[in-house]
């Protein structure tokens, strides 16, 4: 049904995607008890309206992203000519390759970190690190659609692979955010320290970058922040923390497109080993 849906414009995948998304808010049980958990946890500040508001644009933003990932996995080649998105702050990268160690690209779990994926794949050649499901039928679906979008896909515990990558001056792609609270409480949890150590031993540069989508003017955007640039001398853990900065700052920018529906309300460890 999705491979048929996404032949449509998006101006009219937008109307259906958020209906979806409406549907789902409606039926789903479990899952939307964890968004909204994880969402009054960590936006204490708000109201219970705007908690709720927020929820509820959440899951429009969540159904629309299905048929993005249908997007990303499925849709011919011609799709990055279709869609209007804008690349911006490449000179980031530019230089962080002109020093021949390579470049850690840090993504966030936005809802369109598929279809980011496959319009940046599209501009550059890079290697992505990705964490296998538990669910057969989900994890042939998940590698047969980004194995063509990847130069390598990389699973996470393959460390030797993503250093021998970084050492020939290759861009690898890591969304380490799957424990939300090292972001928001600023300690870093063991994978953020880890992408540290592996910076710091192959001088490899680690360059965020930020994507979100504009629904009025129907637009994608992919944007290269400045290096995190960890220093050498300090401890990893303490250098960790730049990682949660810029999580922790993505999501607050665009928090009805981030990807709230993952238990990810797990207290701090308070020390890495």
């Amino acid at each position: 049904m999705i491979r048929l849906i996404i032949k449509l414009p998006l101006a009219f995948l937008i109307p259906i995607g958020q209906t979806i998304g409406c549907f789902l808010f409606l039926v789903q049980k479990k899952q939307k008890k964890i968004s909204e958990t994880n969402i009054a946890r960590y936006f204490p500040e708000l109201n219970e309206k705007d908690r709720k508001h927020l929820l509820f644009t959440f899951y429009q933003s969540m159904g629309l992203g299905y048929l993005e990932i249908g997007l990303a996995w499925w849709a011919n080649a011609s799709l990055p000519k279709h869609l209007r998105f804008y690349l911006s702050g490449s000179p980031y990268l530019t230089e962080a390759l002109e020093r021949k160690k390579g470049v850690i690209i840090l993504f966030c779990h936005q809802i369109i970190l598929e279809l980011a994926g496959r319009l940046l794949s599209s501009k550059i050649s890079l290697s992505a690190v990705y964490r296998p499901s538990k669910n057969p039928l989900l994890n042939y679906l998940m590698y047969s659609g980004r194995k063509p979008l990847f130069k390598n896909l990389i699973l996470k515990h393959q460390v030797k692979t993503i250093l021998k990558l970084l050492k020939t001056n290759q861009m690898v792609a890591i969304a380490p955010d799957q424990n939300l609270s090292a972001a928001f409480s600023g300690i870093p949890s063991d994978n953020m320290v880890a992408i540290i150590r592996m910076a710091q031993i192959t001088g490899a540069a680690i360059i965020p970058i930020d994507c979100y989508r504009e629904i009025e003017d129907k637009t994608y955007h992919l944007k290269f922040l400045p290096p995190l640039d960890p220093c050498l001398s300090n401890s990893p853990c303490e250098e960790a923390k730049k990682i949660c900065a810029f999580l922790k700052q993505t999501i607050l920018q665009h928090p009805e497109q981030y990807l709230w529906l993952k238990r990810k309300v797990k207290p701090p460890k308070g020390k890495v080993n």
